[in-house]
């Protein structure tokens, strides 16, 4: 989840690979492709993150927003195929002060089908970076569809190395529902600097 804030002038890409696995759940996997241009075009393609089987691409524009903390919001439209069709509003947010950071991913998502209920799904994430290398925090996930309501609290650590980083939560840790998720994230120049 965590996102460099650096908006240099050129062409950036990056894969994002989590999974999902606990008791009584299958092993889940989302990959995330993305790009961002040097005009701060961004744009994703993701698969098993709406639904199982669902593949989604977003696009949008990142903006920054100046003063004392680096922040960013990239708000974007969307569309799903696969086992889920629609449409997504989504606003991604990066937050950077000494430190400390603060990103949240939320999405609306209705179906184009009356009888699938839309929802809206949030990450929200908040940490410390206790070294160049070594970072932990906490999170928590949100999902509302219908009269449906779910919120999952969890903690969080993970290494970063150079444009590489993996990232490892417990989600209800305390409770006998808990479950776990993994994350690495690998991001690049796809163009040279000038």
């Amino acid at each position: 989840m965590m996102m460099l804030l650096e908006l240099d002038a050129q062409l950036k890409g990056g894969v994002e690979q989590y999974s999902y696995f606990g008791k009584g759940t299958a092993l889940t996997i989302e990959p995330v492709l993305h790009i961002q241009t040097a005009g701060k075009f961004y744009c994703e393609l993701r698969y098993n993150y709406e639904e199982k089987d669902a593949i989604s691409f977003n696009a949008g524009k990142i903006f920054l927003i100046p003063g004392k903390f680096q922040t960013t919001l990239t708000p974007m439209l969307g569309i799903t195929a696969g086992s889920l069709k629609g449409y997504s509003l989504v606003l991604n947010q990066e937050t950077e002060w000494k430190k400390f950071y603060f990103s949240s991913r939320s999405q609306y998502c209705r179906s184009f089908s009356k009888e699938y209920p839309g929802f809206f799904y949030s990450w929200l994430e908040t940490g410390y970076n206790i070294s160049p290398v070594v970072f932990t925090g906490i999170a928590l996930q949100c999902r509302r569809q219908a009269n449906n309501r779910e919120m999952d609290p969890g903690i969080m650590s993970g290494l970063s190395l150079k444009n590489i980083s993996v990232s490892f939560y417990v989600f209800n840790p305390l409770c006998a529902d808990s479950y776990f998720a993994t994350g690495l994230n690998y991001d690049c120049n796809l163009s040279k600097r000038k």
